[in-house]
């Protein structure tokens, strides 16, 4: 019979919520590379030219919204960050797929440049919120045990998706494939309140946190960036990303 524990050194108040967190992350990388191929046709509808302005155009769009992600996770509580931010991006496929439907021409061509810097935004927030999420609920020493065996939800995510657009991009259309990404995006959301509010019971590590679903995120702009200068270990991991 399979055990969990035969893969990873996971404990037994720790696997409800290792369980969420890694259905979080898969149906987020699902969500993404279901996406991303729609990405990538509409961007180089545009010609191939232009992808580089693309690129520059999504670097100016995050350094313009990183001041607003640090404005709202000072004063929002984590669930209600994660629901309203995710729902947004809801929304937003929502208002792409009528764009999609309705539009020709330039406005088309318009609205796959726009739809590309979204999705790569999308990609960077999403993930990015995810790990952050992770990093309050687990501790150092959890973390060093579980991260590897999350990590593997991303990439079964991303084959998950990569598969499933394949299989059915010839009778599903972009539309129909945005909304799938939509309802991904909502068993994430209700993953990531699971994963949180768990965290409070299950986990021995944050019990001396006390409300801490309620509680608000905190940070500034540059804490990050600082908390990464001071780390050994997250300067290691920038190193091996870049």
């Amino acid at each position: 019979m399979f055990k969990l524990s035969q893969i990873v050194d996971v404990q037994l108040n720790e696997r409800k919520v290792l369980f969420w967190s890694w259905l979080y992350v898969f149906v987020l990388f699902l969500a993404y590379y279901t996406i991303r191929p729609i990405r990538d046709e509409l961007g180089a509808a545009g010609g191939v030219k232009a992808l580089s302005w693309l690129f520059t155009g999504t670097l100016v769009a995050m350094l313009m919204l990183t001041p607003i992600y640090g404005y709202l996770v000072k004063r929002w509580t984590r669930e209600k960050f994660i629901a309203i931010a995710y729902r947004f991006f809801m929304l937003n496929l929502v208002g792409f797929a009528g764009l999609m439907y309705v539009a020709t021409g330039d406005v088309l061509v318009w609205t796959g440049r726009i739809f590309f810097i979204w999705v790569s935004i999308f990609n960077l927030f999403v993930v990015s919120v995810f790990w952050s999420l992770m990093s309050d609920v687990f501790d150092t020493e959890q973390g060093k045990r579980l991260f590897g065996f999350l990590a593997t939800g991303a990439t079964v995510g991303g084959i998950a998706g990569s598969a499933f657009v394949s299989a059915f991009s010839e009778s599903l259309s972009q539309y129909s494939l945005l909304f799938v990404t939509i309802l991904l995006l909502e068993i994430a959301v209700r993953s990531a309140q699971q994963v949180s509010r768990l965290g409070d019971s299950e986990l021995q590590a944050v019990k001396k946190h006390e409300n801490f679903a309620g509680t608000e995120i905190g940070g500034g702009v540059l804490d990050g960036l600082k908390r990464t200068f001071q780390s050994p270990y997250l300067l290691g991991i920038s190193g091996f990303i870049l």
